[in-house]
């Protein structure tokens, strides 16, 4: 018994030593990060919308074609959106981005 209460003292211990420590660590961890004057420049992002009138010119199909052309010419779609009236979706819209 008294062997079962020292393994368990001594977990308890361990533990807590590295609850102690383990906000240190990840201060040094935020230490390393550089200065913002430091940071990269920013990025320019050119900005794509391709409504609901797209899917019903192309189709299905055809508008899957459509993003994945899209997305060849280095356009990331980032958003979709539906738009709802009355429970049904009148309308999607398709947003994409790249950089300048």
């Amino acid at each position: 018994m008294k062997s079962k209460l020292s393994i368990a003292s001594a977990i308890i211990a361990i533990l807590s030593l590295g609850f102690i420590f383990l906000p240190a660590r990840a201060q040094d961890d935020v230490a390393d990060t550089p200065p913002a004057a430091e940071a990269k420049t920013v990025v320019k992002w050119q900005h794509l919308a391709l409504n609901d009138n797209a899917r019903k010119r192309f189709g299905g199909t055809e508008l899957a074609r459509k993003i994945n052309s899209l997305g060849e010419e280095g356009w990331e779609m980032v958003s979709v959106l539906n738009f709802q009236e009355e429970g049904t979706t009148n309308k999607t819209v398709y947003y994409f981005k790249r950089p300048l």
